[in-house]
């Protein structure tokens, strides 16, 4: 993201928010406008000179890395959260279907595999689509696996932190 970030700057820097806003949509040009800012803040200069001071200065550039990373950290912890969000409110649905897609989709893909391994399966089925069916399952089952562990001692972790 850094080096595309610069580019970015060194290419558009006065019309990159806007520019890419309007081809992207509004929140990838408040992104945009957020790296400009951010070159802008740590060299304290403006518009191209900000690029140019970047370029030419180990500490200015690494001080920038430093606050992209942190902002891409950020995203990432919104990201994780809205996530999150979705998942809650599907275990707390009072449908039924809703709060069972996912093991009825792993139930599904693990019965393909099944059917595979023995002989009821179509015969065009390439040997690449038959382990990207068993790498679904293997990723869903071990989540599942590891989720559920973690439900389950999270509790006894819980009430360690809350003695403190």
């Amino acid at each position: 993201m850094i080096p595309l970030a610069l580019t970015l700057l060194s290419q558009f820097l006065p019309s990159a928010p806007s520019l890419i806003g309007a081809l992207i949509g509004p929140k990838a040009g408040q992104v945009a406008q957020d790296i400009v800012s951010a070159a802008e803040t740590i060299t304290g200069v403006k518009g191209d000179d900000a690029v140019s001071a970047l370029k030419s200065s180990p500490a200015l550039l690494a001080q920038y890395q430093a606050t992209m990373a942190s902002y891409q950290l950020e995203a990432l912890k919104a990201e994780l959260a809205a996530q999150t969000e979705v998942i809650v409110a599907e275990t707390k649905s009072e449908s039924w279907i809703t709060r069972n897609w996912r093991p009825i989709t792993m139930l599904t893909f693990t019965g393909l595999v099944v059917m595979y391994w023995i002989g009821w399966t179509a015969p065009n089925l390439t040997k690449e689509e038959v382990l990207s069916l068993l790498e679904i399952v293997k990723y869903g089952l071990s989540g599942y696996v590891v989720g559920r562990s973690a439900e389950k001692i999270a509790p006894s972790i819980a009430s360690i932190f809350s003695r403190k």
